[in-house]
């Protein structure tokens, strides 16, 4: 499977763990969301993640900020609030993360689900940095 030739919908399914051939299952906050609820999010998440800023990685990060936002939605959470993932587990696999002070809000809200935590991940990794001169 090219992820080039799914739509945007299939690709945030298959990143939300749904199977690749028939985007079945996976996340089951996403899979109760139905596509055109999906499409509405991942037009709303283009804006904030420009082809310049992303190149090559911009249908990924788009995805990926759409399903952070319908995951963080409050009938998505259900009662629990939101914050930083301190832990998580997956089949017999769990990883713990350290508490990070300090964070900005904006950071702190993508922290708050696996998908807006990858999200910022790539978006860490676009940023184009100033070189560094010792004077």
């Amino acid at each position: 499977m090219d992820p080039a030739t799914l739509t945007l919908v299939q690709l945030a399914r298959v990143l939300a763990g749904a199977d690749s051939t028939t985007f079945a299952g996976g996340d089951p906050v996403i899979v109760a969301v139905d596509d055109d609820t999906l499409d509405t999010h991942l037009q709303l998440a283009l804006r904030h993640v420009p082809l310049e800023s992303y190149g090559t990685d911009q249908r990924e990060a788009q995805c990926l900020l759409a399903l952070h936002g319908l995951s963080m939605m409050p009938a998505a959470r259900g009662t629990s609030a939101p914050g930083a993932i301190t832990a998580e587990t997956r089949g017999k696999w769990s990883r713990s993360y350290a508490q990070v002070a300090n964070l900005s809000a904006a950071t702190a809200w993508l922290m708050a689900s696996t998908y807006g935590a990858r999200f910022h991940g790539l978006a860490m990794s676009r940023v184009q940095r100033a070189p560094f001169y010792v004077v």
